[in-house]
């Protein structure tokens, strides 16, 4: 019988979700040299590898593929056994929401006391995602809902009430040429460098928010991958490159070596609650209503836009 050391197994999933040691180490709170420590653990457990390991990238062998496959549902179900005992213990029900940046900009609040108001005695644990993982966490369970950028065309992810819709904003430096200008459009930044996203978010995501070339066909060159908004902002600061944002960037993350320029010709940004599909527990439901109704008490109706 091959022992289980859940470390180990948690070590494992994150690491072929991210493929990348340095993320893996941040996700986990742990040190890149403790993350290679516990794979090479469970490969002499499982006898051979899971992963290869080069000097630009890590990806699963087949044999970690197959083991992965295998661990997410009994992973899903562990969490969802131990949150049924931790509701159940504390005579209570416990949501977990994630959000992205800023999530639902000012009304994530109302949300919140919202929701308190309909469901009582009900616990909201507040866990804030980046551009790489957002999806993985409602799949692995670390969340059971999410206040999350769109676009989401994941069919084990139901996209419920939008409460954001945003124009969005070009994120330069206060000298660059384009930071005083009223508006401007992508063909203007051709040859500019933007940022790339983590490709563990889907190819469609990271194009609608970080376009990989203008309107009129002009490749817009990449630089390295970034996580967070913050991350982001100390690069474009830097003079290291441009990147478009979202409007409420100007509001939330106010900088004074940062000019934001509304971009013309990009499709507004969304934030929508999401959650895994097929989860049907009532404080997951509850939390989907509480946002529509709020949603539509500010007047953003309607459909996720296509993207």
């Amino acid at each position: 019988m091959i022992r289980v050391d859940p470390h180990e197994l948690e070590c494992f999933l994150t690491l072929a979700e991210e493929l990348h040691f340095g993320r893996t180490a941040q996700r986990l709170r742990l040190s890149p040299s403790r993350v290679s420590q516990l794979v090479r653990s469970l490969e002499r457990r499982i006898g051979g590898p899971l992963f290869v390991r080069t000097s630009r990238r890590v990806r699963l062998t087949p044999v970690g593929e197959q083991l992965r496959a295998d661990l997410v549902p009994a992973w899903r179900g562990a969490h969802s056994a131990l949150l049924r005992a931790r509701q159940t213990g504390s005579g209570g029900s416990t949501l977990t929401v994630g959000q992205q940046g800023t999530g639902a900009n000012e009304l994530t609040g109302e949300i919140l006391r919202e929701f308190d108001r309909l469901c009582p005695g009900w616990q909201v644990r507040l866990v804030e995602l980046d551009f790489s993982n957002q999806f993985s966490a409602l799949r692995t369970g670390t969340v059971d809902v999410a206040l999350a950028r769109l676009p989401v065309h994941e069919p084990d992810l139901t996209v419920g009430a939008v409460v954001v819709r945003e124009p969005r904003a070009l994120a330069v430096w206060r000298d660059h040429p384009l930071a005083t200008r009223d508006r401007v459009g992508l063909s203007e930044i051709a040859g500019e460098y933007i940022f790339d996203l983590p490709d563990t978010a889907p190819r469609y995501w990271r194009d609608f928010h970080a376009p990989p070339i203008t309107p009129d066909g002009v490749p817009l060159p990449r630089r390295q991958v970034v996580s967070t908004p913050q991350q982001v902002l100390s690069l474009v600061g830097a003079g290291q490159g441009v990147s478009p944002m979202v409007e409420c960037m100007r509001r939330y993350y106010a900088r004074p070596d940062i000019a934001y320029v509304p971009i013309a010709d990009m499709p507004h940004s969304e934030v929508a609650v999401v959650w895994l599909t097929g989860d049907r527990r009532p404080q997951v439901s509850a939390f989907a209503t509480t946002v529509a109704t709020v949603a539509r008490a500010h007047g953003v109706t309607g459909r996720p836009s296509p993207g």
